[in-house]
């Protein structure tokens, strides 16, 4: 089911459908302006790289 796929998801990515914060959506902003790749964010936010660029892409209208 559902919870078992997050659960399952939340090992590798412990933020993954995890409400963002504003802090971390600094980080992201931050982090794409400064050169930081979709896997150092992902790592650094504990978040899946689909959801980084996501962000980005909200943040930017860039695909990454």
């Amino acid at each position: 089911d559902w919870a078992q796929k997050v659960e399952k998801m939340r090992r590798k990515f412990p933020n993954a459908y995890r409400p963002w914060k504003e802090d971390d959506d600094t980080i992201v902003k931050n982090g794409h302006e400064n050169g930081a790749s979709v896997a150092e964010l992902s790592e650094q936010l504990g978040r899946h790289p689909g959801s980084i660029r996501a962000r980005i892409k909200k943040f930017f209208d860039i695909e990454v």
